[in-house]
């Protein structure tokens, strides 16, 4: 009964939600696959290692933590897999370290420093213009090929992979999406992002009014997500 207690003190039970839960699969599943890669060993699994004991209640906490910072998980991983030491090495952070306040000023850096190298960044101000309709084809290519990843790793509905991604996924794809639902969804969405995320929300009417004035780009950018849905 003691050490029962023991083990109840020491891991506490964590009142998850559901992006809670999928942000801590999706670390788990970045982690793995980088060290997959540095290690060449398809079946490693940080789980199975020594230093994984804890790291399931670790990467929890760490999924909440990120999503309450508004933080994608699978970007955190990947920039801190870059971060001194570990840009060199086969292993990353410990899961214990990647929870500490010193690692999200470290990525809060490091992100900034590196953001246009990074493989899902999007200047939507550069698709905004006209002349630039492939820019604009491209960006809702990886869009919604983001899209399509959650949803089939992690059974989300569309709605629920695309308020995870928000930050991640273009204007375009957002417009898009609010077209795409009722008009009573679509109001109570705005009036979210008026209140949550007011700049997002701008580029989201601008690519709207885009689509508007250019009925071919628009009947074409639904051509492209369609094949990803």
């Amino acid at each position: 009964m003691g050490k029962k207690s023991k083990l109840i003190l020491r891991f506490p039970r964590l009142n998850l939600t559901q992006f809670d839960i999928l942000a801590a699969k999706i670390i788990h599943r970045t982690y793995n696959e980088i060290v997959r890669e540095r290690m060449h060993y398809e079946g490693y699994d940080i789980y199975r290692t020594r230093i994984g004991i804890s790291a399931p209640a670790k990467f929890a906490i760490l999924g909440q933590m990120l999503v309450k910072k508004k933080i994608n998980p699978d970007i955190y991983i990947k920039v801190m897999s870059r971060y001194g030491k570990f840009r060199d090495t086969k292993y990353l952070p410990h899961p214990i370290q990647l929870c500490s306040e010193k690692a999200f000023l470290a990525f809060q850096w490091l992100h900034k420093k590196e953001r246009k190298k990074y493989e899902f960044e999007e200047d939507w101000k550069k698709a905004i213009r006209a002349g630039n309709d492939e820019d604009i084809y491209e960006a809702l290519k990886k869009s919604s090929l983001m899209v399509q990843d959650v949803r089939k790793n992690f059974n989300l509905r569309i709605a629920e992979a695309v308020m995870f991604l928000k930050a991640e996924i273009s204007p375009w794809y957002w417009a898009w999406y609010v077209a795409s639902i009722k008009r009573k969804h679509a109001q109570e969405l705005l009036e979210w992002l008026v209140a949550e995320e007011p700049e997002l929300k701008k580029q989201i009417l601008a690519s709207t009014k885009y689509y508007v004035e250019h009925i071919s780009v628009w009947q074409r950018s639904k051509k492209t997500i369609r094949r990803y849905l």
